[in-house]
């Protein structure tokens, strides 16, 4: 539908997602009705997302064709950054307040001010923070051989660095090549650094100083020279599912306790 603020030689074209799947492009095939107007699209949409999407597909191309100034899409809860396509802009706003880490970032909304001055259209476009929280996930590598207190001043520093305070839920994925009686201390995730919310997952690899298990005749060895295809798969699901076989596996044959 199309809405026009006669005063404001404003014209807002939209659409609302009401149903479970939407595989059709709205803006396709169309053009706005008055290009001396400006005109603004607010919307649901999958911008360049798959070819089969069912959450109402648009591509940048058809933003070209349709030819509005602005475009606001909505979909997406990780706001976007301002993009240029022909002669328009258009971005994701983002949630208002960010809810946990599949939605990273500070959340806030776009304001955008657009106007003729001398005769041509300007669009001035910024980014407005409104949420009291921000949620981050930040990775460290710590392949070789690193103690509790090292990884401790890797996280601190890390922090410090990235001025991470009271506001801020950090998630820290461990990862690189480790040794396999390596494990994450239990007093890692309660310990808040100052932060709002703290916690850490392990995706290291046990793969660290592990040569001699090659040739290993003992039990141990012949547990790793198993896993060790999986360990190198491709699919990620597959890798850490047989670190944490081999972990537990080595833990059993050496009597020490299965974390």
């Amino acid at each position: 539908t199309r809405l026009d603020f006669e005063d404001k030689i404003v014209s807002v074209y939209g659409w609302g997602f009401t149903s479970e799947s939407l595989p059709e492009d709205l803006l396709a095939d169309r053009r706005v009705d008055d290009p001396s107007r400006i005109n603004l699209v607010c919307g649901y949409a999958d911008l360049d997302g798959d070819v089969d999407s069912a959450i109402c597909p648009v591509s940048t191309a058809d933003l070209k064709k349709f030819g509005a100034d602005y475009y606001a899409f909505g979909s997406r809860h990780e706001a976007g950054e301002f993009t240029k396509v022909g002669g328009a802009i258009y971005s994701y706003a983002g949630s208002l307040e960010c809810t946990g880490f599949d939605d990273p970032g500070l959340g806030g909304a776009d304001l955008i001010q657009a106007r003729y001055e001398g005769g041509s259209l300007s669009i001035d476009v910024k980014k407005v923070p409104f949420a009291s929280l921000r949620f981050h996930t930040e990775q460290i590598d710590i392949t070789g051989s690193y103690s509790p207190s090292e990884i401790m001043q890797k996280i601190s520093t890390l922090i410090s660095e990235k001025k991470y305070g009271a506001q801020t839920a950090l998630r820290i994925e461990l990862i690189g090549d480790v040794d396999p009686a390596f494990s994450v201390l239990k007093n890692f995730e309660s310990d808040a650094f100052g932060l709002y919310h703290f916690d850490m997952i392990d995706r290291t690899m046990p793969l660290y100083g592990t040569e001699h298990f090659h040739r290993d005749m003992s039990a141990e060895g012949e547990i790793f020279r198993l896993l060790r295809p999986k360990l190198e798969s491709e699919n990620e699901n597959e890798r850490f599912l047989a670190a944490k076989a081999l972990r537990a596996g080595l833990a059993a044959l050496e009597n020490r306790e299965i974390d």
